[in-house]
This record gives structure tokens, C-alpha cells and sequence, in this order.
């Protein structure tokens, strides 16, 4: 994969088989890219390249893979965004919310003890436009349970 710099140079590395391979290497942040073999023809033009500067590589993979790490991150802060504004403030959600609880005549369905106070998506498959059954009815120490949250007191 090539990176955005255009500060790149052309390197070699030998394969396990010992054989000479060519590539560039980004001069900024050490990727490298575009791994091949010469033909007789360029040989003697790339014979005074360098080999790639392996610490510098694994830095510049590195900082890729800590940039799409990043991204990812990015992008779950706002799904989690987009969903607790739809949770708090839809109608949608709300109606939704209060023909669920009315089902379960506000008994949680987890422990069929405790008031229903939560609803909880049993998937997320029609997330924001949600089928009843995929919706239950749940106290708030269930919900946890559910998730996998546990909190002292």
C-alpha cells in the first residue's frame, strides 16, 4: 500500500529464497511498497540501491497501523454519538420504548422480578427502525448483566 508522501526511494530487500527484490520506501515514514524482481535491462541501473531500513519500516507500519486503529476508534465514538442521540431524543425510539414496556406490563423479561425500566435490542439488525420483537423489557440490573457491565453499589 502506498503511502501519501512523495519523498520515496527505491530499496531492496532479499527474500528468503535469497533472491534480490526492489522496492520504494517512503522516505518520510518508512513504508514500503511495490515488491519486484528486475529484468536484465534495469540490473545495472538499480545496483547502487540501497537495502530498506527495516527499524524505519516497522515504524512506518506502525504509525499505519496506529492511524487505522485511530479511525476506527473515530468512527465507534460516533456510531455511539449518532445512537445515544437517537435513544434520548427520537419519538420514534420512545414510542417504541413505551409499547415495550407496556407489553411486558413493566416486568423485566430477563428476571421476571424486577420493574422493566430499560429496553434492551436483542440485535441490531433493524437498528433505527426497530421489529418489537427484537425489543425486550428490562430492569436496569439485568441490562447490565446482558452487557456484561458490572458496577459496585
Amino acid at each position: 500500500m502506498e503511502c501519501s508522501h512523495n519523498n520515496n526511494e527505491l530499496r531492496y530487500i532479499v527474500n528468503s529464497k535469497k533472491i534480490k527484490m526492489y522496492c520504494f520506501q517512503c522516505l518520510d515514514c518508512g513504508r514500503t511498497y511495490g515488491k519486484w524482481q528486475p529484468s536484465p535491462q534495469t540490473k545495472e541501473a538499480i545496483d547502487g540501491c540501497l537495502p530498506v531500513d527495516r527499524i524505519f519500516e516497522d515504524a512506518g507500519h506502525k504509525k499505519q497501523i496506529d492511524e487505522w486503529k485511530n479511525q476506527r476508534e473515530h468512527e465507534k465514538r460516533e456510531k455511539h454519538h449518532k445512537y445515544e442521540v437517537y435513544i434520548n431524543m427520537s419519538s420514534d425510539w420512545q414510542l417504541r420504548r413505551r409499547l415495550v414496556l407496556r407489553r411486558c406490563n413493566n416486568l423485566c423479561e430477563a428476571c421476571l422480578i424486577n420493574t422493566a425500566t430499560q429496553v434492551h435490542h436483542e440485535n441490531y439488525n433493524s437498528l433505527y427502525n426497530e421489529i418489537a420483537w427484537d425489543l425486550k423489557g428490562v430492569c436496569k440490573n439485568c441490562h447490565q448483566k446482558i452487557h456484561g457491565v458490572i458496577f459496585n453499589g
